[in-house]
């Protein structure tokens, strides 16, 4: 997928081989920018949360709602590698896992549904969007 190379005491140079290529195009959402000094950035999603159901809706009052909702992880081909259940991310020392999850996108993408709620307020073109104090 990549092949890396020393470029100094604390840096790499990585390179994506021909099926790393074939792996990010059949990942919707990819994105890749070329800077002016011959990088390619990628940005690549890992999972999307996909709503599972709606529970509940309560009215607090005229144009404001409560949603009670459940949603869940769809992870990518690449995210069930970064998933933090999984072995590849279980091999690194807690210190790194912690780091991943943290700052890097790893999460738990097989756990079970999230429950959640968000308030929403209807606006005077009937539109509802989250509800900002």
């Amino acid at each position: 997928m990549v092949m890396t190379k020393p470029k100094g005491a604390t840096s790499l140079t990585v390179v994506l081989t021909g099926p790393g290529e074939a792996l990010l195009n059949n990942i919707e959402g990819v994105e890749k920018v070329k800077k002016a000094d011959d990088r390619t950035v990628y940005s690549v999603p890992l999972a999307q949360r996909k709503l599972v159901s709606i529970d509940k809706v309560t009215m607090v009052k005229p144009h404001l709602a409560q949603v009670d909702y459940t949603w869940k992880w769809v992870p990518t081909r690449l995210g069930n590698e970064f998933d933090a259940s999984g072995s590849l991310v279980k091999s690194f020392p807690t210190w790194d896992r912690a780091i991943l999850i943290k700052s890097y996108g790893v999460d738990f993408y097989s756990a079970a549904p999230t429950k959640a709620s968000i308030v929403l307020m209807e606006d005077n073109d009937g539109a509802w969007k989250p509800f900002v104090e």
